[in-house]
Formats: C-alpha cells, sequence, structure tokens
C-alpha cells in the first residue's frame, strides 16, 4: 500500500512540475489573441500612427523584415472599409475566420497587407492592430475613396 500511494504522489508531484514549466513556457500565447510587445509604425501622407503587433509567425516575419529598413508598399481601397497592398514580400499565413474592426492589420493571401476602417468577415492572418483612433480618424488616415496611397511600415 505504500508503494502505491509513494508512486501515486511522485506521479502527481512529476506531472505538477511538468505542467508548470509547459504552462510557463506558453505564457503570453493564446493563439494568436494576445499582442505582443513589439510595435511598429503605419505612414501615409505624413502621418503616421503606432501599432501593436500580434503574436503570429506572419508579425514575426514583418518584424524581422522592418528590423532591416523600412518597407513602402501600395494600397488601394477595397468595398470603402480597407486599404489592401501588395507587400512584395511574402509572409507565413495562419488564416482564420474573422471579422475585422477598425484598426484592425491582417495579411490576405500571404502577401497582401489589409488595414480596415470598418468591418468584413474573411479569413486572414493576424498581424495586429492600431489603437486608440476611431474609425472617422482612420478613414481620413487611410485615405479612403481617394485612391491609391503610399504606406511606409517601420519600427520608428
Amino acid at each position: 500500500m505504500k508503494k502505491i500511494f509513494l508512486a501515486t504522489a511522485v506521479t502527481a508531484f512529476c506531472f505538477s512540475f511538468l505542467s508548470a514549466g509547459c504552462a510557463k513556457a506558453n505564457d503570453g500565447e493564446s493563439g494568436g489573441a494576445r499582442m505582443a510587445a513589439k510595435e511598429i509604425y503605419i505612414s501615409v501622407g505624413g502621418e503616421k500612427l503606432k501599432a501593436e503587433l500580434y503574436d503570429t509567425a506572419a508579425a514575426a516575419a514583418l518584424l524581422e523584415l522592418l528590423e532591416k529598413g523600412r518597407l513602402v508598399y501600395y494600397a488601394d481601397d477595397y468595398g470603402g472599409f480597407e486599404k489592401v497592398g501588395d507587400l512584395g514580400v511574402s509572409l507565413p499565413k495562419s488564416d482564420v475566420r474573422v471579422t475585422s474592426a477598425p484598426g484592425d492589420i491582417f495579411l490576405y493571401q500571404g502577401n497582401k497587407l489589409c488595414v480596415f476602417v470598418g468591418n468584413n468577415a474573411y479569413s486572414y492572418t493576424k498581424i495586429g492592430k492600431i489603437t486608440g483612433v476611431d474609425e472617422e480618424f482612420l478613414q481620413s488616415f487611410l485615405k479612403i475613396g481617394e485612391g491609391r496611397v503610399e504606406i511606409t511600415l517601420s519600427l520608428d
């Protein structure tokens, strides 16, 4: 009986120890839903906004690119609720079905970046979010309805 109790106690201790180690290793991760501590800047027409990156492989790859220098691309209106443009590079895709909200930044087809001012439901890869501004400001910032804009992504 003592052997069974001892074996059970040792097993419980090992399980607790291993579980605590796993929980610590995954701290801060929740399938890309939680924000990482990294930030980038989005510039359009001389104005700049800060965006917080999600903890995804695509966001990490974008951050790695930006550590080498600024990324400039051109984006066009789509549906009156977003600006979308080809980055000229592919990032890792992990598409999930989401409904966008103003400020959301998603990767589309692995090489296009979408910045939303409105709502749309589709499968995208999460990149990040512009916070602290409303839909009206974002429409003005992104020049929604005015056609193609040059967007610069940077770390400063």
